[in-house]
């Protein structure tokens, strides 16, 4: 009873006992988060490489995006994160393709736990808009954050699924809107999938 009070254990359908999220943040915040950055290191290098924007991985950690790997932009001009901080699931990139990759009663029970607080005038800050733009995640493979955790700047994410489809991260893209501009949104938008795709197979 303690261990489910603290969210160690929770019960299913059946009444069975699982591992609850508690179990996952401290997998997340161990080797399992370990063993993703270092099977995506070189691919993360080739795609800033390939893009000059700042390129993340991260996970989902309960009801946030925790910042599993970072590797910065050479451009002046660019978005400073760090490795290990957590950002809301709905304002951004990361968080809304980590999110829509999810089965929907799981998903539902996020996002329906979560504040959509406004970060920016472009946050999204209902339910049915936040549905709405899962679903399109959904559809085309890749989550946009158009300015809505920070004005001025954009972000590109895609899943890294695993054997199940499931997501267990995401890579993301991110840089100020006069370089990740509407024009070259689909290319990079490619790029992003593909190595995320990469790391799925590896």
């Amino acid at each position: 009873a303690h261990l489910e009070r603290a969210g160690y254990l929770v019960r299913n359908n059946s009444n069975a006992y699982v591992l609850g999220m508690k179990f996952i943040e401290i997998a997340t915040r161990g080797n399992w988060v370990e063993g993703i950055r270092s099977v995506a290191w070189p691919f993360l290098v080739s795609l800033r490489r390939r893009v000059g924007e700042t390129v993340n991985l991260a996970v989902l950690q309960t009801d946030a995006v925790l910042y599993a790997e970072v590797l910065e932009s050479p451009h002046d001009l660019r978005l400073v994160s760090t490795p290990g901080m957590r950002r809301p699931i709905h304002s951004t990139a990361l968080g809304k393709v980590l999110v829509a990759s999810l089965p929907e009663a799981e998903q539902e029970r996020l996002i329906a736990a979560i504040p959509l607080k406004r970060q920016t005038p472009r946050t999204i800050t209902s339910l049915p808009r936040l549905r709405k733009e899962l679903a399109l995640v959904r559809e085309r493979g890749y989550a946009l954050d158009d300015e809505e955790a920070i004005s001025g700047a954009r972000c590109i994410a895609a899943p890294v699924l695993d054997s199940h489809q499931r997501g267990v991260a995401a890579v993301s893209i991110t840089g100020p809107v006069i370089r990740i501009n509407k024009a070259n949104i689909p290319s990079l938008a490619q790029a992003v999938m593909s190595t995320a795709e990469a790391i799925s197979m590896r």
